[in-house]
């Protein structure tokens, strides 16, 4: 079944669910002096200066791959110019220097958020492509991650969430894509779960759910618990492959859903083609 839907910015579509004492006061001056030296981290701008995906301490360049793990562990990736700096958590990561370029992961390795990281990423129209070798992007829990400008390609799993995953996140889109992913489950494109997602003028196009496993749903992209809101966005072309899978264009499950200017086009999927809303108690 094929379906072409568009909803008007102007009516958006709203639906929720429920689912001795000198020794220690030395001590104890010593513990507060390091407690102050040491301080709050603070965040830092990883400068992305290659399209390439690798991690070489000695190459004097820091790539995106290389900037996740400075982010997580505090450590510059080399102690050489160029290389990316210790993170702190709380990090953005800057790709004016490789705007428009594509980096093409490697092997089955998809770009990795660890857990509790805050991750902002300046896209600039480059785009991350896994070679239909993995997904793109895995989201550890706790995660906050927003990128603007930036595609996501080609991704593929056996499991949920062919180009980006996760689970108790915050992910942010702002323009960008999402495209041409699969997965063996759910959300093609993208699978949440307990999560918080807010989508802006991003083109959704051309992934495919539930081709190893029947009765799998969003092909474009599958939320199970949490809140969904897409503002102008596009949904085109995605399906859900099998002889009874459900929303080839978008699956929300014990979701709140906000949907303002989308457009549901020509996505395909035996049974609710464009757009599957289901409310558990």
């Amino acid at each position: 079944m094929k379906t072409t839907t568009r909803y008007p910015s102007s009516n958006p579509i709203i639906h929720s669910a429920t689912p001795g004492a000198k020794r220690h006061l030395i001590a104890a001056m010593t513990s507060v002096a390091v407690g102050l030296a040491a301080g709050p981290a603070h965040a830092v701008t990883f400068d992305i200066n290659t399209a390439d995906d690798f991690v070489n301490p000695g190459d004097g360049v820091c790539s995106v791959r290389e900037a996740l793990i400075a982010s997580s562990t505090g450590v510059p990736s080399g102690n050489v110019p160029g290389e990316c700096p210790a993170g702190a958590g709380v990090d953005t990561l800057d790709l004016s220097a490789i705007t428009n370029q594509t980096i093409t992961l490697l092997g089955a390795q998809p770009l990795e958020v660890a857990a509790g990281l805050d991750i902002t990423v300046d896209g600039q129209g480059v785009t991350i492509d896994a070679g239909g070798n993995s997904r793109v992007l895995e989201l550890g829990l706790g995660v906050s991650f927003e990128a603007s400008d930036l595609n996501f390609e080609n991704g593929f799993t056996t499991d949920r969430g062919g180009a980006i995953v996760g689970e108790e996140v915050t992910l942010t889109l702002v323009g960008g894509s999402v495209l041409n992913s699969v997965a063996g489950g759910k959300g093609g494109g993208i699978f949440m779960t307990e999560s918080t997602v807010s989508i802006t003028q991003t083109f959704i196009s051309g992934n495919t759910a539930g081709n190893l496993q029947p009765g799998e749903l969003g092909g474009g992209l599958a939320i199970e618990i949490g809140t969904l809101e897409m503002t102008g966005v596009t949904v085109q072309q995605n399906s859900v492959a099998g002889a009874a899978g459900f929303g080839g264009g978008i699956s929300a499950v014990a979701a709140t859903v906000t949907l303002d200017g989308v457009g549901l086009i020509d996505n395909d999927a035996p049974t609710a083609g464009g757009l599957l809303l289901a409310f558990l108690d």
